[in-house]
């Protein structure tokens, strides 16, 4: 649960400012660190095969880009 919820605060904390080069560089790296994270846990604690790891990453990386561009979308609609 922790791994869903911990880049959430910094990816919505960039997204609330102005969109530069910079922030979205930011934004990447986070969501790429995470997704890193998340797959060396599931790697660790479990056994999966090489296709499971695969797609369990790009599921956790798609519910971030997903976050993101619903809240990029939404702050930018509100004048922001």
């Amino acid at each position: 649960m922790a791994l869903l919820l911990c880049p959430i605060y910094p990816l919505y904390r960039l997204s609330q400012g102005k969109m530069t080069e910079r922030t979205l560089v930011g934004i990447m790296f986070i969501q790429l660190g995470f997704t890193c994270f998340f797959a060396c846990c599931l790697k660790y604690l479990t056994r999966p095969k090489r296709q499971e790891l695969f797609a369990c990453s790009i599921a956790y990386m798609g519910v971030l880009i997903v976050f993101m561009s619903q809240t990029i979308q939404n702050s930018h609609d509100d004048g922001s």
